[in-house]
């Protein structure tokens, strides 16, 4: 079962709730747990988590590490065209802007 599987059988006010309920022994629990469950989880993104940032960043690091190795991962997009009929509210190419389109041809 993925994680989104697993959250997706919470609502939304339940999860908060859940969430505010976490006191640092919930979180030093999580924290010396091999696996993490949503429970672990909810206890993490607590408030009660703040004073534990720099060993769930450590966690974190030593996990990433583990699954991907020590790589760096580029991203580089090429765009054809700034065309677009999207309105993401974070993208420069959102059609809400009022920007000149263009589209390159093969030859471009």
């Amino acid at each position: 079962m993925s994680f989104s599987d697993e959250i997706g059988k919470y609502g939304w006010d339940e999860l908060a709730e859940v969430i505010s309920s976490r006191e640092p022994a919930d979180v030093e629990r999580s924290l010396s747990a091999g696996a993490l469950e949503i429970d672990g989880v909810a206890s993490l993104l607590s408030s009660a988590a703040d004073q534990y940032l720099e060993e769930i960043a450590g966690r974190a690091q030593v996990l990433t590490e583990q699954r991907f190795g020590r790589v760096i991962g580029l991203y580089a997009p090429l765009y054809l065209s700034n065309s677009c009929s999207n309105s993401c509210a974070y993208c420069s190419f959102s059609a809400d802007n009022k920007i000149e389109r263009i589209t390159l041809s093969p030859e471009q």
